[in-house]
């Protein structure tokens, strides 16, 4: 009876230990996400790039550049994951608490952060303010021009 339980429990916990491919991308994603933002707090630049596109890494280490003598990352916290498109890719809400040297008042905002699987590693493709304190190390969209309700009339 002791080799029945023996076996029953062994089979249980390979059972635990096994995942499907989307199982296992989306536990990836959520470790790497993490990890990227623990790393965006603590201004370990370098290894951010490296989970980033070149393109978006040029973007955002020029604009670290401008704000890091003054800016201060106090908090961060990872607030949900949506996977998208067969979980490939996903969005990532971050609240963080921040301040400047100069202006030492806390602020905070929420990003949305878009992720991608590509070549079988997870990178961050860009991020925005969603909501909260403008954040100077997301940029800001462009206001249209001719857009919105001060669009001149006429002009269809």
């Amino acid at each position: 009876m002791n080799w029945r339980l023996v076996l029953s429990v062994l089979l249980a916990m390979s059972a635990l230990g096994c995942m499907t491919p989307t199982q296992r991308r989306e536990y990836d994603l959520m470790h790497d996400a993490r990890m990227w933002n623990d790393d965006f707090r603590w201004g370990r630049w370098d290894t951010l790039g490296q989970s980033m596109t070149p393109e978006e890494n040029t973007l955002f280490q020029e604009r670290r550049n401008l704000v890091e003598a003054d800016l201060v990352l106090a908090d961060y916290e990872v607030t949900a994951i949506h996977f998208l498109e067969k979980s490939n890719a996903a969005t990532v809400d971050v609240t963080l608490e921040w301040y400047k040297k100069s202006d030492p008042s806390v602020r905070h905002a929420t990003l949305q952060q878009r992720w991608e699987r590509r070549a079988g590693n997870w990178m961050m493709i860009r991020q925005r303010r969603a909501r909260g304190d403008r954040f100077p190390l997301v940029p800001e969209p462009s206001e249209q021009k001719g857009a919105g309700p001060e669009a001149k009339p006429g002009k269809e």
